[in-house]
C-alpha cells in the first residue's frame, strides 16, 4: 500500500476497452454466501447517461442521483 500511495503521479492515462473490467463490487452475502461482480466501463457509462435519455436532459439540465453512503458507487453527475 505505501509504495503504491507514496509513488510519483506519472500522470499516464492506460487506455482501457469498453469491456473492460472498470470496478469489482462485492455483495454482503443476504441471500446466500457474498460474491463479486465485474462492471465493465461500458456499463458504468450507461448507468451514467441513461437517465438523462430516458427522461429528456437537456445540456444545461443537472440531475444528482443520491444512493445511499454505504453504496460504493453513489455519484454526483451532469446529464
Amino acid at each position: 500500500f505505501d509504495e503504491l500511495y507514496f509513488a510519483e503521479d506519472t500522470k499516464e492515462i492506460e487506455p482501457t476497452d469498453a469491456d473492460d473490467t472498470a470496478v469489482v463490487v462485492y455483495t454482503s452475502g443476504t441471500a446466500g454466501k457474498p460474491k463479486w461482480a465485474e462492471l465493465t466501463h461500458v456499463e458504468l457509462y450507461t448507468s451514467c447517461t441513461s437517465a438523462g435519455w430516458l427522461f429528456g436532459f437537456r445540456d444545461e439540465d443537472i440531475a444528482m442521483a443520491v444512493l445511499p453512503l454505504f453504496n460504493l458507487l453513489g455519484v454526483f453527475q451532469r446529464a
